[in-house]
């Protein structure tokens, strides 16, 4: 996604790592006005704790996220939607999307 969004001049950062840099790649997401960085990537295994992101303006889910139960999946993935509408959040609307590819295991569970 990331070498994608770059082919288009769109810069993005990963979120990734240990607490403390991902703690610093966030503020500097959405904090410093002056980084130019637009998009910020992050896997939901990865984040699924302890990660707010009051800047964002939408929040895309790529890949259903691998666990035991689609009941667990939804709640990471509403968690992640939390995590962009906290307290701080500027917006009035928050967009989310799902991309899901069609003729796949992923496309059932998700209908």
């Amino acid at each position: 996604v990331s070498s994608a969004l770059s082919d288009f001049g769109i810069s993005s950062a990963r979120l990734g790592g240990n607490a403390l840099a991902r703690g610093k790649i966030a503020d500097d997401w959405q904090n410093n006005e002056a980084s130019g960085t637009f998009v910020l990537l992050l896997s939901l295994g990865e984040n699924a704790s302890g990660t707010n992101l009051t800047a964002a303006s939408h929040v895309v889910f790529l890949q259903t996220m691998l666990t035991p139960s689609i009941d667990k999946a939804k709640q990471y993935e509403l968690q992640a939607i939390g995590r962009a509408c906290r307290q701080g959040q500027k917006r009035s609307v928050v967009q989310v999307w799902r991309f899901v590819t069609s003729n796949t295991v992923e496309e059932v569970l998700h209908k």
